[in-house]
């Protein structure tokens, strides 16, 4: 958030409004059938495409870096070495795998089963942004 440069990987998540994940929650304490998962989920990703629509909704003027999946897995090796020797960081080889893999899903079930509703991302960011300034979490 209000970063010069913005580092982006070459995966995705899938985003969903914090305000629809818990109403869901709530259908599937009341409609849920016994036994079934769902996946409480929204609109898949990529981590550019976020935080293009992160700078659009807030206004930033951050620029972002897309960083290849073959620079990101050998960062991730040099990281796991430092390990290796005792040097603790986050930047080891599997945290930089997952970074490159599309955790993307479908909310079809969700949707027809518990009323799933789907804000887009846009209100979430924006919804996000007034909780984290009204909580003085970020200014």
């Amino acid at each position: 958030y209000k970063k010069k440069f913005i580092i982006a990987p070459p995966g995705g998540k899938n985003f969903i409004h914090v305000k629809d994940a818990a109403y869901a929650v709530c259908q599937a304490i009341e409609k849920g059938r016994p036994g079934e998962c769902y996946l409480l989920a929204n609109e898949n990703m990529s981590y550019k495409a976020f935080y293009e629509k992160l700078i659009q909704v807030t206004g930033q003027k951050s620029r972002i870096i897309s960083i290849p999946k073959s620079v990101l897995l050998f960062i991730g090796r040099i990281g796991t070495g430092l390990v290796k020797m005792g040097i603790p960081v986050s930047a080891h080889y599997v945290n930089m795998q997952i970074l490159c893999v599309k955790n993307y899903y479908s909310n079809a079930k969700a949707k027809a089963e518990l009323d799933l509703p789907c804000h887009n991302i846009t209100l979430a960011i924006r919804d996000a942004e007034e909780w984290f300034l009204d909580k003085k979490m970020i200014s």
